[in-house]
Formats: C-alpha cells, structure tokens, sequence
C-alpha cells in the first residue's frame, strides 16, 4: 500500500515536468523496483503467504522479485516498444500472483505470518494489488492514444516534447 502511494506521489511530481505517459511510466517503474527488492528482502514473508502446495515457493518468490525489478527499470527506457512490453508483462504477473493476496484476505486469520495483522490490513493489501492492476491499464490505455495520435499525424506529447512524425 505504501509503494502504491508512492507512485502516485511520484507520478504527481514527474507529471509536472513530462507528459502523462512519461510520468506514468517512470512512477510505475519506480514503484516495480521497490516492490521487487521489497520481495527480495523480505523473501521468508512472502514465501509464508502462498499457498502450501506451490511447488519452489521460494524460486517463485525470488523470480517475481527479479521480474518486477526488470519491468520497472524498463518502464524508464523511453521507448515505446520496451516500455509496451514491460507493461504487458507486468500486468501478466500482477494478474499470476494475484490469487496469494486474494488468499491473504479471505483466508488470513488461517495463514500464521498475516494473522495479527487485521482484517482491514488484508483487505487494504488486496486493494492496493487491484489499484497496481489498474494503473497499469490506465498507463497501456493512454499508450494506446499516443499511438492513435501517431497514425493520424496529430502531435505526440512524450516526456514533455511536443514532436510531429
């Protein structure tokens, strides 16, 4: 939840300097980044959070941690194309380890690592993985216009360069 908040607050700062596509990407990478090393860190939590019949929990664990580091920084390239991808992708893996958060809010008082937490902690963790989800939708929505632009000449607003093609 608080990475989340964090990206909104970076997407409010960057979008005063570059467009909203810029900033949306750089806020969202940045937010990927600390989630992943936040899953790298604190790898034993998220291990105890999944279901125990998941096979290589921790490989799964250290492989998401990776991913997210590698679409965030990807999402700071500003190309089109890489940054298309590495949001497709991290949509894809958003939506694969969706279910564990769904599984910490209605099953947390069963799962030993979320018991003490509360149920409003789990619920406000599930929300915060659906506004991820969402914020990467919007982000691929609003590339989806500048490509439209493009294909009827109108001018690309990117990074805060207004550029004809």
């Amino acid at each position: 939840m608080l990475q989340l908040a964090l990206v909104l607050t970076l997407f409010l700062l960057f979008s005063q300097r570059s467009g909203i596509f810029d900033a949306a990407c750089r806020a969202l990478g940045a937010g990927l980044v600390l989630s992943g090393l936040a899953h790298y860190l604190q790898a034993d939590w998220y291990v105890s959070v999944m279901a125990e019949w998941i096979p290589q929990q921790r490989l799964l664990v250290q492989v998401s941690a990776g991913l997210r580091i590698l679409f965030g920084l990807a999402l700071w390239i500003p190309v089109h194309l890489i940054r298309h991808i590495a949001l497709l992708l991290s949509l894809l893996l958003l939506c694969m380890v969706l279910p564990v958060n769904l599984r910490i809010a209605l099953a947390g008082d069963q799962i030993a690592a979320v018991q003490d937490q509360g149920e409003l902690w789990r619920w406000l963790r599930l929300a915060g993985h659906l506004g991820w989800i969402f914020c990467i939708i919007g982000t691929l929505e609003s590339l989806r216009v500048i490509y439209n632009q493009q294909k009827l000449g109108e001018p690309e607003h990117c990074g805060g360069v207004v550029a004809r093609r």
